[in-house]
């Protein structure tokens, strides 16, 4: 994720990058986040399911959007 921004050299809000993951082992289902604030007005999303880059979105992407504006 770092070389993500220092590529747009984009100033950070703080230094850390904010990762966490979930599995549920009943389901098969994993789930990986990893994000960092920049002082940038524009975002920069990349999502990933089943190790595939989704570079035009998707219900996850939705509703991992509407979970952090909510």
């Amino acid at each position: 994720m770092n070389h993500l921004n220092k590529a747009k050299r984009a100033e950070m809000v703080h230094d850390d990058v904010i990762a966490f993951e979930s599995e549920n082992d009943e389901r098969g289902i994993t789930a990986e986040v990893a994000m960092q604030w920049t002082l940038t007005y524009s975002e920069s999303v990349h999502t990933y399911a089943n190790t595939i880059n989704t570079h035009e979105g998707g219900t996850h992407e939705e509703g991992f959007r509407a979970a952090m504006t909510s």
